[in-house]
């Protein structure tokens, strides 16, 4: 199994290697297929920031993308866009109107065994319900908890490329500056030759 959130939904995915998985390019084409992003679109991080190559990497052995580690994934078609993507979740589909009319109705019974056997039955009702909601909560706070993570390996990931750029500007701001503080002896080795 490879374990893939989705860092702009929050969303948590499960693949198996039985859909011909073999690498991150083959992920990306299951993803593309059934989630309609471009391979181009895609970018996957590891923990720590590491962005995933196409083709080198296998999944066997490296510690990443099982449930402890996902591979997060960004669809950069939503980075790209003015606004946020509007993100649906089953809590948003939830219906309590039902169920707050048969609790109404359920009050003004008038007192008999069919009553409580009626508010019972409501009662167990209600109760499943109720481990239903906490555990469409439950998901969306793993959910959430898993796109925390999957912003701080982005942070990682763009302050590994930070300090890259840190340092290659350094090395040529100091390659420029032996080079403008030698430009004299340059030219007079150069005017040398010439003789």
């Amino acid at each position: 199994m490879i374990y893939v959130c989705r860092i702009d939904t929050g969303n948590r995915h499960i693949f198996d290697f039985a859909d011909g998985i073999e690498n991150v390019g083959s992920l990306a084409s299951v993803i593309e297929k059934q989630f309609k992003i471009d391979k181009n679109k895609q970018i996957m991080l590891i923990s720590g920031g590491e962005v995933l190559d196409d083709y080198q990497r296998k999944f066997y052995g490296f510690g990443f993308g099982c449930e402890e580690s996902p591979i997060y994934l960004i669809d950069k078609t939503n980075v790209e866009r003015r606004e946020p993507p509007v993100i649906q979740t089953q809590l948003d589909s939830l219906n309590f109107d039902d169920l707050k009319q048969e609790i109404n109705s359920a009050f003004l019974l008038k007192p008999s065994f069919q009553t409580l056997h009626t508010r019972s039955q409501l009662t167990i009702k209600v109760n499943d319900f109720n481990k239903y909601l906490n555990q469409l909560c439950q998901s969306l706070y793993d959910e959430q908890y898993w796109q925390y993570q999957g912003y701080l390996a982005l942070i990682a990931n763009l302050d590994d490329y930070l300090s890259s750029f840190k340092k290659k500007e350094q090395t040529v701001k100091d390659k420029f500056d032996f080079f403008f503080n030698n430009v004299n002896k340059y030219k007079s080795m150069m005017k040398n030759v010439n003789n």
